[in-house]
C-alpha cells in the first residue's frame, strides 16, 4: 500500500495522468496534487500549460482550484501568479472567470497581486456577467482586503455597493466582505462611517451580525466602536444582543493582549483571570517555542481551574519520550500530581491528556509510578474521571479475560453517564471484545434510558460494520447480485495469482542463490542475476496493475479485455519464471 501511495501521488504519475485523453482522469489527476508538498518545475508548468489551454472547461476550472487551494497556505510560484493574473484581465467564459477570481482570493494571504487585478475584479460589478460572480468578486476583494490595502477607487467601488446595492444579495455579500478584511487590516475611516451609521436602521440581522464584528475587529482605528456596540446592545433581535456581546470581548481581548508578552501575562498572578485565560488560549493556538514549556509546565498547578486544565491540555505537544530528561524531571511528576489534585476537572485533564499521549507513545503509561495511580483513578470519585481512566486500560489491556473485565466493570458502573459511553465503545472494531454482544444485550435492559438508546446504536454500527471480503461475498450472493459476486472474485484471483507466483519463484530462486553461495560455486553469479531479472518483472507486472487501476470501474467489454491483458501478462510472467528456474536448478 505505502508503495502504492508512492507512485499514485508521484509527480510522474500526476504527470502522466494529466496527459491522459480523458478529462475525469485529468481531473482525477489535478486533485490529486493537493497531497504534493510543492507543485515545480515540468508538473507546474503542465498544470499552468492545462488551466490556459485545456479543451475541457472542466478540467481548467479543476486546475485553477488546485491552484488556489495551493495558495492557501503558501507562496505561489512567480509563473503561478502571472498565469491566474493574466486569466483575470483576458478570461471572457464566467465559469474561468468566477474560478479566477476565487482562487485569487483563497491565495491572497501569502500572494501579493497587482492593482491592475485588483481593479479587474472590481470592474465586473459594472459588467453583464451569470449571477453567481458578483458575489465571488465580493468576497475575492474582502479576501484581498484582509492581506494587502485595496486602492481607494475599489473601496469607493465596494462602498457604493453596500449603500446602493445593484443586485439583490449585494449588500450582504459586501457586509460578509467587510468583516473578512477588518480581520487582516483595519478597514478605511469612510467604510467604518458608512456601516457604523448603517447598523441602527438595518433590517437583515445577518447583515447587522457582519456590521458588528467588522467594527469590532478595527476597533483600536475607531474611536466609537464602543459605543455602536453597546448601543446594539439594546435591539430587540437576540442575535443582534448575542453577536455585540461577542464583539464587545473581542475589543477587549485585543486591548488586554497588545503589545503584550502573552507568557508573561499567564504568569502574571496579578493580572485578572480572565486576562490570564486568553493569553493561554493564544498561546495554544500559536507554535509554542520549546523554551516556554517548564513556564506552561507550572501553570498545571495553578489557583484557577481554567488555566490549569488549559496548561495540562498542551503537555500532549511536550512529550516525545517518557525517558528524556525534562520529561521524567518534571512533566510526568506534573501529570501525575494533577491526578491527584482536589478538583475534578484537573484531574480529567489530567488523565485525558495521558490517555491522548499513550496513543501516540504507549509507554507512557508505564513511566515512573503512574500504573499505580491510573488503578487508583478507576476508582475516582468522578465519572468523567473513571471512564477516561477505563477507556486508557481497556486500550492497554493484553488478553481478552482483562479486556473483558475492565469492560464489565465500566458497564455496570453505578452511574449512567458511564454506562452510556462504555456501550458506545462496543460498537466499534477497535475495541476487542470476546463478550461483545453478551454487553450490549445486558445494556440494552438498563434502567437508563439513556443507556438502553446507546447500547441500540453501538448495535447497529457494529452489525454495520465493514466485513471481511469472504462476509461481504456471501452477502452479495444472499442478495442475488450475482453479477457483482462473479467481478468480484475474478479480481481477487486477477490480483492474487500473481502475488502467489512472484512469491514462490522468488523464494526458490533466493533459496538456489544461497546454496550456491553456501558452496561457493560460480552459479551464484547466475543465480544473483536470475534474482535481478525477477525483481525486474515482478517490478513491471505492478506497473502494470497499476496502470490498470486507472481504468476505473469498467464493465463488459472493455472488463473483459483488460482482464484479457493481465491475464496475458500474468502468463508471460509465469513463462519467464518457468524458464529462469532451468537456470538455476541442480
Amino acid at each position: 500500500m505505502p508503495l502504492y501511495r508512492f507512485v499514485w501521488f508521484s509527480p510522474a504519475a500526476i504527470e502522466w495522468r494529466l496527459n491522459s485523453d480523458s478529462p475525469a482522469k485529468r481531473i482525477s489527476a489535478i486533485r490529486d496534487i493537493g497531497y504534493l508538498p510543492s507543485v515545480e518545475g515540468v508538473l507546474l508548468d503542465k498544470l499552468i500549460h492545462r488551466m490556459r489551454n485545456d479543451e475541457s472547461s472542466d478540467v481548467r476550472v479543476a486546475t485553477i482550484n488546485a491552484l488556489g487551494q495551493h495558495g492557501q497556505k503558501r507562496a505561489l510560484s512567480d509563473p503561478t501568479i502571472a498565469a491566474l493574473s493574466e486569466l483575470i484581465l483576458t478570461a471572457e467564459d464566467d465559469v474561468i472567470l468566477s474560478a479566477t477570481i476565487v482562487a485569487v482570493g483563497q491565495s491572497a494571504l501569502y500572494n501579493q497581486y497587482r492593482e491592475q487585478v485588483i481593479d479587474r475584479i472590481a470592474s465586473v460589478f459594472n459588467e453583464q456577467h451569470a449571477p453567481w460572480l458578483y458575489s465571488r468578486a465580493i468576497s475575492a476583494l474582502g479576501q484581498l482586503g484582509a492581506a494587502q490595502q485595496l486602492p481607494e477607487h475599489v473601496v469607493a467601488v465596494v462602498n457604493a455597493l453596500f449603500t446602493d446595492p445593484v443586485r439583490p444579495g449585494d449588500r450582504e455579500d459586501v457586509a460578509r466582505a467587510f468583516s473578512e478584511m477588518s480581520k487582516g487590516r483595519s478597514l478605511p475611516l469612510s467604510t467604518l462611517t458608512i456601516i457604523a451609521d448603517a447598523l441602527p436602521t438595518e433590517p437583515n440581522h445577518r447583515i447587522r451580525g457582519s456590521i458588528i464584528y467588522a467594527i469590532a475587529y478595527s476597533a483600536v482605528y475607531y474611536p466609537k466602536s464602543v459605543a455602536v456596540l453597546r448601543e446594539a446592545l439594546n435591539s430587540p433581535d437576540p442575535n443582534t444582543v448575542q453577536a455585540a456581546e461577542h464583539a464587545l470581548h473581542i475589543v477587549r481581548t485585543s486591548e488586554m493582549l497588545a503589545d503584550k508578552d502573552l507568557l508573561m501575562l499567564a504568569l502574571d498572578v496579578s493580572e485578572p483571570p480572565k486576562a490570564r485565560l486568553t493569553a493561554m488560549r493564544a498561546i495554544r493556538g500559536s507554535h509554542i517555542d520549546p523554551a516556554m514549556y517548564p513556564a506552561i509546565v507550572s501553570l498545571a498547578a495553578d489557583q484557577e481551574t481554567d488555566i490549569a486544565v488549559v496548561a495540562i491540555g498542551m503537555f500532549r505537544r511536550f512529550a516525545k519520550s517518557p525517558t528524556d530528561d525534562f520529561e521524567s524531571a518534571v512533566l510526568i511528576p506534573a501529570i501525575k500530581r494533577a491526578m491527584t489534585a482536589p478538583d475534578p476537572a484537573i484531574r480529567h485533564a489530567a488523565y485525558g491528556v495521558l490517555s491522548r499521549i499513550s496513543r501516540r507513545l504507549p509507554s507512557y503509561v508505564r513511566a515512573a509510578d503512574l500504573p499505580a495511580q491510573i488503578d487508583i483513578g478507576m476508582s475516582d470519585p468522578d465519572p468523567k474521571v473513571r471512564t477516561v481512566v477505563l477507556l486508557m486500560k481497556i486500550r492497554e489491556a493484553s488478553v481478552d479475560a482483562e479486556r473483558d473485565s475492565l469492560i464489565q466493570r465500566a458497564i455496570t458502573d453505578p452511574d449512567p453517564y458511564v454506562r452510556r459511553i462504555a456501550v458506545g465503545w462496543l460498537g466499534t472494531p477497535t475495541i476487542q471484545s470476546a463478550r461483545r454482544h453478551t454487553f450490549i444485550t445486558q445494556a440494552l435492559q438498563d434502567n437508563d434510558h439513556g443507556v438502553r438508546v446507546a447500547a441500540e446504536s453501538a448495535l447497529k454500527r457494529w452489525n454495520g460494520r465493514e466485513r471481511p471480503w469472504p462476509i461481504k461475498l456471501w452477502q452479495m450472493w444472499q442478495a442475488g447480485d450475482v453479477e457483482k459476486f462473479w467481478v468480484s472474485i475474478l479480481i481477487m484471483v486477477t490480483v492474487a495469482t500473481p502475488i502467489l507466483i512472484g512469491g514462490a519463484f522468488l523464494l526458490y530462486f533466493v533459496a538456489r542463490l544461497l546454496t550456491y553461495l553456501q558452496q561457493r560455486r560460480w552459479r551464484a553469479a547466475g543465480a544473483l542475476g536470475v534474482v535481478g531479472i525477477w525483481g525486474a518483472a515482478s517490478y513491471g507486472l505492478f506497473v502494470l496493475y497499476f496502470f490498470a487501476a486507472l481504468a476505473g470501474d469498467v464493465q463488459g467489454a472493455e472488463l473483459a479485455m483488460l482482464s484479457g491483458v493481465l491475464w496475458g501478462a500474468i502468463a508471460a510472467y509465469t513463462a519467464l519464471g518457468w524458464g529462469m528456474h532451468y537456470l538455476v536448478r541442480r
